[in-house]
C-alpha cells in the first residue's frame, strides 16, 4: 500500500485541463519556476500539473525535479491557494532547487498568480 503520493484528484491529468490553465490562467515566475493559476470548481483542494520538457535535461534530472515538486506540493498543500489549478514549469535548465527553496518559491508564486487572477480576471 502506498503511504505517500499525490492522489489523482489532486493532479491535472487531461490536456484540456492544462490548456484551460494556460489559456485563461495568470502566471508568475522567479529563478526556479513559472506558475500558472486558475480557479476551479472541483472542491477546495488545489490541483497540480507539471510540464517538464526535454530541454530541461535528461530523464533522470526531469524525474528528480518532478518528484521534488510533487513532494513539495503534497507537504505544503495547506499553504497554497484554495480551489485553484496550478501548472508549474521549471524556469531554468538543469537545476533542481533544494526542497526549502522549492517550497517557498511554489507557495509565493502560486499565491501571487492566484491574486493576479482575482484582481484582473482571466486572460
Amino acid at each position: 500500500m502506498k503511504l505517500r503520493g499525490l492522489p489523482r484528484a489532486l493532479r491535472l491529468l487531461r490536456p484540456m485541463e492544462f490548456r484551460a490553465v494556460f489559456d485563461h490562467g495568470r502566471s508568475r515566475s522567479d529563478a526556479h519556476f513559472i506558475v500558472y493559476a486558475r480557479p476551479h470548481d472541483r472542491g477546495p483542494d488545489p490541483r497540480l500539473g507539471l510540464v517538464v520538457g526535454r530541454r530541461f535535461g535528461d530523464a533522470v534530472l526531469r524525474n528528480a525535479l518532478k518528484r521534488r515538486i510533487r513532494e513539495t506540493f503534497r507537504c505544503h498543500r495547506s499553504r497554497l491557494p484554495v480551489g485553484h489549478d496550478l501548472v508549474l514549469l521549471p524556469a531554468g535548465r538543469g537545476t533542481v532547487p533544494e526542497t526549502g527553496e522549492a517550497a517557498e518559491s511554489l507557495v509565493r508564486l502560486a499565491a501571487a498568480a492566484a491574486a493576479e487572477y482575482v484582481r484582473r480576471g482571466p486572460r
